[in-house]
C-alpha cells in the first residue's frame, strides 16, 4: 500500500467513525426528550394536547393552555367571548377596538 492509499483509508475511517458517533449522539438527545429527561422545564396540562381543525382545514395541534389571543375579526372576538377568556386577549384589530363594547 502506498502512502496515498493509507491516507485514503484513515480518512475513511475517521468519515466513518465521526457519523457513527454523531448519530449515536443525537439519537441519544432524541431518546432524552421523548422520555421528558427536561422535566423541570416542562408542565403537564390536564386534557392536552389538543387538536384542533382551523379555518383553512389543517389540523392544529396544542400542547398548553393558550394564555395569549389576538383577535383579528369580530366573528373571532366573539367566540372568545363566549368562550369566556376575553381576559386572556392581547391584541385586536382597530375596528373590534372602536366597537370593543360589543364584545367585551
Amino acid at each position: 500500500m502506498n502512502k496515498n492509499q493509507k491516507i485514503a483509508i484513515a480518512a475513511v475511517c475517521i468519515i466513518l467513525l465521526t457519523a457513527i458517533l454523531g448519530a449515536t449522539y443525537l439519537g441519544g438527545i432524541m431518546e432524552q426528550l421523548e422520555l421528558g429527561e427536561f422535566n423541570e422545564d416542562s408542565q403537564i396540562y390536564q386534557g392536552y394536547p389538543r387538536t384542533i381543525t382551523d379555518s383553512g382545514g389543517r389540523n392544529v395541534t396544542i400542547y398548553k393552555p393558550v394564555k395569549r389571543i389576538i383577535t383579528l375579526t369580530s366573528d373571532g372576538a366573539e367566540g372568545v367571548r363566549t368562550l369566556g377568556a376575553v381576559d386572556n386577549i392581547v391584541g385586536v384589530t382597530e375596528m373590534i377596538n372602536k366597537d370593543g363594547k360589543e364584545y367585551f
